[in-house]
């Protein structure tokens, strides 16, 4: 062999150990992951040899069901919390993630909540919080990670600032979630969020005002409920509501975003309280967690100004935007330039919640 192809062939080895050490990375190892599995989560076959097996199976938590994807007693766990879809854990879009990701050798608990039915009950914070406990110790050198889509994303937000499970997750990642729900409400409302004075035109979905008036219903006392809903069908007059049922009717059905601060000083103690119990941003300064949000600009069923919130209230988080997605789902005309960043976009979102789930504990 000459010198020339000898030096050759020295530079070309070096550069393979180079490449091979690099991809032996976690960070760069967890990117290489992330392509398959976000391939899979989408629906689509490819080859996966060195996928992890999976045990899926049931268990209960805290007397409710709870699916798990078992990928071995040292794989780290994922708390998967979908949003308000009617099939919930047994969505055909869940499933495949949670396979995609159990495959990515995470195991991956789905629990059964009240949100699948569109109604936020104290029982499901109360579920997600067991869960975090029950899996926690299967990797005691690993915390927890939360991973949930639209309004599950914010009460995967909210799980984590509960100073019973505070210091067991370590990261939080979410998709189309909001960070205040008055704000949703104001959005959902009037067609516009206020945001640090700068507002944000949305156009809310056609079963926004069916949304309202569960909301309402939940934050009057229930001897009052069927009166409020006659008002709001319009079948009764709002002005001989009661004290409490009429501030929140005035909340629902205001017309200009800027009248929220006065709406919400109007509203009895109790439904303030109950807003914010279920709003991220209220509880920001208690979650330990690292912070992964992504949004789509033109997300139909909550606003992208919200994504502005959860900078404003998570200021530490890395956020991420993209434009091909119809809330969370991926639903795109354009092949173009716009839907490839958007994927590489998801992938990079992708990666950076493998590389959290597998880390170690650290001070935070």
């Amino acid at each position: 062999m000459s010198p020339d192809r000898r030096a050759t062939g020295v530079v070309a080895l070096r550069v393979l150990v180079v490449l091979l050490l690099v991809a032996a990375m976690p960070p760069v190892r967890d990117r290489l992951t992330a392509a398959p599995a976000l391939v899979e989560a989408v629906g689509a076959d490819v080859p996966r040899p060195l996928a992890a097996p999976l045990d899926v199976h049931p268990v209960t938590v805290a007397g409710r069901p709870v699916d798990l994807y078992d990928a071995g007693p040292e794989a780290p766990v994922v708390v998967l919390v979908p949003g308000a879809a009617p099939a919930g854990r047994s969505d055909p879009r869940v499933e495949r993630l949670a396979r995609a990701l159990g495959r990515s050798h995470l195991t991956v608990a789905v629990p059964e909540l009240d949100l699948y039915e569109h109604r936020f009950t104290d029982a499901d914070l109360e579920t997600l919080v067991a869960t975090v406990q029950a899996v926690a110790d299967r990797t005691p050198n690993r915390p927890v990670t939360l991973l949930g889509f639209s309004f599950g994303g914010s009460l995967a937000l909210v799980t984590a600032a509960d100073p019973r499970v505070a210091d067991r997750v370590g990261a939080v990642a979410t998709f189309g979630a909001y960070a205040d729900m008055a704000g949703l409400v104001q959005a959902a409302a009037t067609g516009a969020s206020l945001v640090n004075g700068v507002r944000y035109l949305w156009t809310p979905p056609a079963q926004a005002d069916d949304a309202l008036a569960r909301l309402a219903a939940e934050l009057v006392p229930a001897s009052q409920r069927t009166q409020l809903a006659a008002a709001l069908d319009g079948r009764a007059d709002a002005a001989s509501l009661p004290t409490e049922a009429r501030a929140v009717y005035e909340l629902v059905t205001m017309r200009d975003p800027g009248e929220l601060p006065a709406r919400l000083a109007a509203l009895p103690a109790a439904a303030r309280e109950r807003l914010a119990r279920f709003s991220p941003a209220a509880v920001a300064g208690d979650v330990r967690a690292r912070v992964l949000a992504l949004h789509s600009r033109d997300d139909p069923a909550v606003p992208y100004a919200e994504l502005v919130r959860m900078r404003r209230a998570f200021p530490a988080a890395r956020t991420y935007t993209v434009s091909s997605f119809t809330h969370v789902d991926l639903e795109s005309a354009d092949v173009g330039l716009s839907l490839v960043r958007d994927l590489v976009t998801t992938w990079w979102f992708t990666g950076s919640l493998l590389s959290a789930a597998r880390a170690q504990h650290a001070v935070r």
